[in-house]
């Protein structure tokens, strides 16, 4: 297949696990041997790098920013549609590969509704969802509508008159592609863009894989009277980073002796702060770690220098990697359930899913573990099994790939090819 992909901050440049997960696939299929062509935006620093990697990523898309002028905003529009219609001309894609669009031009889907090409979007939460409700500066501009029946007349003449201008790049009216296939981290992920009333031809929900060799397993023990918890993630309120100072400070009070480790992306400076001063307000300097991010590879070393991965995210849809990261290296995940860790976790088999805030359950898990180690290892050992034998990063691109030759082949047949 010939795979054109469009994602946003394709790494070395992300923000999170949503991209890293999307280059992990398509590195996977363009080693199966599917020609791979990815469009991303610009590197942070704003410089257009058209060719790198030997011509297989093209940073040159815009990102969407508010504090873009209009004006701006449509020729940014314009200028990331041309260069993906003229990419489709040239490159001849079998199927397009939406990742995460978010950040990205809202444009290019009636674009690619006129190609007849087979979309194929991978979902990790609400990028699909928001694309769909909030169209970017130029559909926010004709397609609004107003009081006036003068305004919405020159409205039109100019929705006429720059599509002509833009060779109908631009298009006159939204189009909402009807051939577009997605395939969802989680079933949570499905149901909210479901709801928001959009059309897929196809859907599928295939939950995220790990490579089980990077995140090897360690065969991890309680210790007397001392737990290492980490606690990965970006450092923002939503991820409920705070619940673990929270939990730190009542077992400390249990008398449990207990270490912690902070490990994310400061997507919030202010709550970093909240974090520290609530740190130092109850005496814990000492017992706490905040890392920050650190390069992906090196989180495989905090799972296993840690006993127990606390996963404490308020964030209900999608489905983060950092249970099954855990559970690949043989850290005992305690979660609320979020992120779909509740579509992946056997509570008390292969993890605990705990109440929302509720320490005094986590404390009694403890107990009871501390005592029965041997229960503790057969918990470790299942979770790592459920891994190899459901999560896996090779099972998981094995199932987006029949996913997307079902997609071509639907194409093909459609065509009479």
């Amino acid at each position: 297949m010939r795979i054109l992909a469009v994602t946003d901050s394709y790494p070395p440049y992300h923000s999170g696990g949503y991209e890293l997960r999307c280059k992990d696939i398509l590195d996977i299929l363009e080693s199966h041997g599917h020609d791979v062509r990815i469009i991303t935006n610009r590197s942070p620093s704003g410089e257009c790098i058209p060719r790198h990697e030997e011509g297989r990523i093209f940073r040159v898309f815009h990102r969407q920013d508010s504090s873009r002028s209009l004006i701006r905003g449509i020729i940014d529009d314009y200028r990331d549609v041309t260069y993906l219609d003229k990419n489709i001309r040239s490159f001849e894609p079998d199927v397009v590969y939406l990742g995460h669009i978010i950040n990205l031009t809202r444009a290019m889907l009636p674009c690619l509704a006129e190609t007849g090409i087979p979309i194929v979007i991978d979902e990790g939460g609400k990028s699909v969802s928001w694309s769909f409700t909030h169209r970017g500066p130029w559909y926010g501009l004709i397609g609004c509508k107003s009081n006036s029946a003068v305004k919405d007349w020159l409205k039109y003449l100019l929705g006429f008159g720059v599509s002509k201008l833009c060779r109908n790049r631009l298009k006159r009216e939204w189009i909402w592609p009807d051939n577009i296939r997605a395939y969802f981290n989680s079933r949570s992920a499905l149901e909210h863009t479901l709801n928001e009333g959009m059309f897929l031809i196809d859907s599928q929900v295939i939950h995220s894989g790990v490579d089980t060799d990077q995140f090897a397993f360690v065969d991890h023990e309680i210790a007397d009277g001392h737990i290492e918890i980490t606690v990965p993630g970006r450092i923002e309120p939503l991820k409920g980073t705070k619940d673990a100072i929270f939990l730190l400070n009542y077992l400390w009070r249990k008398n449990v002796r207990a270490n912690l480790t902070i490990v994310g992306k400061l997507s919030s400076t202010m709550y970093c702060n909240e974090l520290v001063d609530q740190i130092e307000s109850l005496g814990l300097q000492e017992l706490v770690t905040i890392a920050q991010q650190v390069e992906y590879h090196y989180m495989p070393l905090y799972y296993r220098q840690a006993h127990i991965c606390f996963f404490p995210s308020y964030q209900r849809i999608g489905l983060s990697r950092v249970p099954l990261e855990a559970m690949a290296c043989g850290c005992l995940v305690f979660t609320y359930g979020n992120e779909g860790s509740d579509e992946i976790i056997r509570d008390k088999e292969t993890g605990f899913i705990v109440p929302q805030g509720n320490f005094e359950a986590i404390f009694k898990i403890i107990q009871e573990l501390a005592k029965d180690r041997n229960r503790y290892q057969k918990i470790i050992h299942n979770a790592r099994k459920c891994v190899e034998e459901n999560h896996s990063m090779d099972l998981y691109v094995d199932k987006i790939e029949l996913f997307l030759q079902k997609a071509v082949n639907v194409s093909r047949t459609k065509n009479g090819n």
